[in-house]
């Protein structure tokens, strides 16, 4: 019994000695990392750059993770980017030897306290504040005199947009990053990967990271860093939503032609379709730029749909002429069989008791009464409307409106396999 109580004083007293240290070692850190920002940062001077010889350049290297993108505006193109970036350095005023200070190896200061830097993005539309972080996210000080200086920054910049093959469009875009007012004499920048960190990227709803690299520029004397980022826009929404129902219009337009004449709703139905082309035509301007340099496949494709469809419209028109102009002719006969006049005769008839019945009239739309029992037969017979003219004028509607079907889906299948061809092939 009483070597087990002893066992347990012993376990307590090694935990006590643990935690002692443990909290001795961290106060001497706490204190060996304040002598050392009174000791090494008492004359130092945040707005010189930080070198024992005043020619020689500074050598910064810069890294970027792209892990958020907010999207595009196709009006302003511009590109609105979440990125993390990474400076590092060397502070040839900031070097001692961990032993001086008790083993302390890295020290963490605000970027008020030290000279960082002034690398910004050129293209920049936004407002960038490259304060934002300044308090809140320090910077690593090593014992050699690296500094990394590691924040996120958010980004609107402009993005020329070529959106030639909207909505199958691939957009490149370019971040330039440089020194306000160093020259390539004083600081150096080049780039630590030859691309960009896509590891942290967050999917987006509609655009893919495809690619992206970095590339050292020099340029009116001063080393620039580009970042050259492709996305890939996702074309599902567009095409289902879009242009399959353009299609599908399109070739509905085509129904116009077999729609019976005295229905009167040819010329309805035509305008319908071509005004519900114009109004897929007005989505797609609300997603492109407004520029005359590029025109979007799609637009082009759109546009001639629009005009397919007009000339169904006038090729129908012309065809409604022709019928009642024969009509027409037929009523100004009057010498001829007036009983089977269908529009402008009515006559009295006999019935088998010899009581006299008048024929109920038949309103139809375009030539007021008509009698029941009159039928193209009796025009027929009566001489007024040939039955070849007729049956040629319907007939010729049918060739008309099987070739223009035809025609219109064979426009609106090329125009799809070209596109999915050339974006899987760009794609890949």
């Amino acid at each position: 019994m009483i070597s087990r109580s002893n066992q347990i004083l012993q376990t307590n007293i090694l935990k006590s000695w643990v935690i002692f240290l443990v909290i001795a070692k961290l106060s001497l850190g706490y204190d060996e990392a304040l002598r050392w920002h009174t000791e090494m940062l008492s004359n130092y001077n945040p707005v010189l750059r930080p070198v024992r010889n005043m020619t020689s350049p500074i050598h910064v290297t810069m890294d970027a993770s792209m892990y958020l993108l907010f999207g595009f505006d196709a009006k302003a193109e511009t590109m609105t980017t979440a990125i993390w970036q990474v400076l590092t350095w060397k502070d040839e005023l900031l070097h001692w030897l961990p032993e001086d200070f008790n083993g302390l190896d890295m020290v963490r200061v605000t970027q008020r306290q030290i000279w960082v830097p002034d690398v910004i993005p050129y293209n920049d539309v936004g407002l960038f504040d490259v304060n934002k972080y300044s308090d809140s996210i320090p910077l690593q000080v090593f014992s050699d005199g690296s500094v990394k200086w590691s924040r996120p920054i958010f980004l609107t910049t402009a993005c020329p947009m070529d959106v030639q093959k909207f909505p199958y469009d691939t957009q490149i875009c370019e971040i330039p990053f440089a020194s306000w007012q160093y020259s390539q004499q004083e600081l150096h920048l080049s780039c630590a990967n030859p691309e960009m960190n896509t590891d942290m990227f967050k999917d987006h709803t509609q655009w893919e990271l495809s690619d992206s690299a970095c590339e050292n520029v020099s340029r009116n004397g001063a080393r620039e860093v580009h970042y050259v980022i492709n996305f890939h826009r996702l074309h599902e929404f567009y095409t289902k939503t879009l242009l399959f129902p353009n299609a599908v219009l399109l070739g509905l337009s085509g129904l116009i032609f077999f729609l019976p004449t005295e229905s009167g709703e040819r010329i309805g139905f035509g305008i319908t379709v071509t005004l519900s082309l114009t109004v897929n035509l007005m989505i797609v301007i609300n997603f492109i730029p407004e520029s005359s340099k590029t025109i979007p496949d799609v637009c082009n494709y759109l546009l001639v749909s629009i005009l397919l469809s007009a000339t169904s419209l006038v090729l129908s028109c012309v065809s409604l002429m022709a019928f009642y102009r024969e009509r027409r002719r037929m009523h100004s006969n009057k010498n001829s069989t007036p009983s089977c006049d269908p529009v402008f005769d009515r006559k009295d008839s006999l019935d088998e008791t010899g009581a006299t019945t008048q024929d109920q009239p038949q309103t139809n739309k375009y030539f007021g009464q008509i009698r029941r029992n009159s039928s193209l037969g009796n025009l027929i017979t009566a001489g007024k409307l040939s039955y070849d003219a007729i049956g040629k004028i319907r007939h010729l509607d049918t060739i008309i409106g099987v070739c223009y079907m035809i025609g219109s889906n064979l426009y609106s299948l090329l125009f799809f396999t070209v596109t999915l061809l050339q974006d899987d092939k760009h794609h890949h």
